[in-house]
């Protein structure tokens, strides 16, 4: 079964500045579309497999997100997100880079 998506205005953000970044700061437009289509594909496979994904257990996560929130990992990105079954939906929290959640 393939789960609907959904993304949260901070998720939406997040992927928006990624873009951005790549786009003007380092001047490379071309690599940002490449690199935001690779990532929606990405989010379209955890929409066909999300339980694949193991649940974040530190506390960070729990506290900022919830008990069920799931991590995929994206180059130096992690996409965060839930499951939410009786919806079948899968909610994409944030898009953050990986080094801000050596912690949680």
């Amino acid at each position: 079964m393939i789960y609907n998506i959904e993304f949260s205005q901070e998720a939406n953000n997040d992927m928006q500045s990624v873009f951005l970044w790549i786009a003007e700061e380092k001047g490379m437009p071309q690599t940002a579309m490449n690199y935001a289509s690779k990532m929606k594909a990405t989010i379209r496979e955890i929409a066909k497999h999300p339980y694949s994904y193991s649940i974040r257990t530190l506390p960070l996560s729990i506290l900022q997100y919830g008990f069920d929130t799931r991590r995929c990992n994206f180059g130096k990105y992690a996409i965060l997100f839930a499951i939410r079954e009786t919806e079948k939906l899968i909610y994409i929290h944030r898009v953050i880079p990986s080094a801000l959640l050596t912690n949680g």
